[in-house]
């Protein structure tokens, strides 16, 4: 096994997960990181999964509801998700967004 990757976010496929959501994920062996572009308006419905998911604001703002209770986050901004936790996010209608998410452990593909 080679020492270690390294990756450019320009080089990793984009995938669309929802209407103007797309995500680009890169797997290591015990977490996954994504990053996530949000168009302006474009939501992450509520979902929920095991693994804890730590979100790095870049752009923004976007708003995040964690088991009901929803806040502002603005670039700079970490959130942590507990796994198991229901939770969505929302890029406010006039600004995109733009978030890297750390999620252990790692999901795969």
């Amino acid at each position: 096994m080679e020492a270690f990757y390294a990756y450019h976010w320009e080089t990793v496929p984009p995938e669309k997960v929802h209407p103007g959501i797309t995500r680009q994920q890169i797997d290591g062996e015990h977490v996954t990181v994504v990053r996530y572009q949000y168009a302006p308006g474009s939501v992450y419905p509520e979902h929920s999964h095991p693994e804890e998911q730590v979100s790095i604001v870049i752009r923004g703002p976007v708003r995040v509801t964690v088991a009901d209770v929803t806040k502002s986050f603005w670039p700079g901004d970490v959130v942590v998700i507990p796994g198991a936790a229901p939770h969505a996010i929302h890029a406010p209608e006039n600004t995109p967004a733009e978030t890297i998410t750390v999620i252990a452990p790692a999901r795969g593909r």
